[in-house]
């Protein structure tokens, strides 16, 4: 039988509810592909050597400049299916949480504003090419991170361009293969083109680390 992800519905009061530190991985994972599935596992491991061993909290959003996601609910179950398909050695799956929290999906202040409240519990999983842009933030004082290692090129735009393109065999293994043929049978992305439909967070004052012409995402 396939392991239940736990769904958060509201952030701050599982951090609340639950204190000490916290291990989080945000993005808009718009899909979730195999690389950001490494680095969850990385991020669980982190959180099993916690004072107080805590699961990982995976924390999708729609906070994105310029382009609007896949539905959150959609990309949420691409999340759990390739959790529970490419997660089962580790365990995965019982490692990890997932934080359906609507109130902050585009509000970039709310987000903000919860990263200050627990900046000295929070300790945030990244890439590593996102090093600079962090430190350079006003809004990370005190913040903790643990960057993590790119894996080769795989990205969810390359994904979405391949889709796109009509060229998906190309990114053939980077995502699951349910929901890579998820993607095939909807359309979703060309349903959801880049550029076509800016979210909410688009009319939102810019991250204080980014200039006018750095339209990349604000990061948890």
């Amino acid at each position: 039988m396939e392991k239940q992800i736990p769904i958060i519905e509201d952030l701050q009061e599982y951090l609340g509810e639950n204190r000490g530190e916290h291990v989080i991985f945000s993005g808009t994972f718009d899909p979730f592909h195999l690389a950001h599935l490494h680095m969850a596992y990385l991020g669980a491991l982190a959180g099993e050597r916690l004072e107080t061993p805590r699961p990982l909290i995976l924390a999708p959003h729609s906070r994105t400049r310029g382009k609007k996601p896949a539905p959150i609910e959609q990309r949420i179950e691409w999340m759990i299916r390739t959790i529970q398909e490419e997660g089962e050695i580790g365990d995965l799956a019982s490692k990890v949480v997932i934080a359906k929290d609507l109130h902050r999906d585009e509000d970039l202040e709310s987000w903000r504003d919860l990263r200050r409240i627990f900046a000295h519990r929070l300790i945030r999983v990244a890439g590593s090419d996102k090093a600079i842009g962090m430190a350079t933030d006003r809004t990370s004082v005190n913040a903790k991170y643990f960057f993590l290692p790119r894996i080769g090129s795989t990205s969810s735009t390359g994904i979405r361009e391949a889709f796109r393109s009509g060229n998906p065999e190309s990114i053939e293994g980077i995502i699951s293969r349910s929901v890579f043929e998820d993607i095939k049978k909807t359309g979703v992305y060309s349903l959801h083109p880049e550029l076509s439909q800016p979210s909410l967070a688009s009319s939102a004052s810019p991250s204080p680390h980014q200039t006018p012409g750095n339209t990349k995402p604000d990061v948890f």
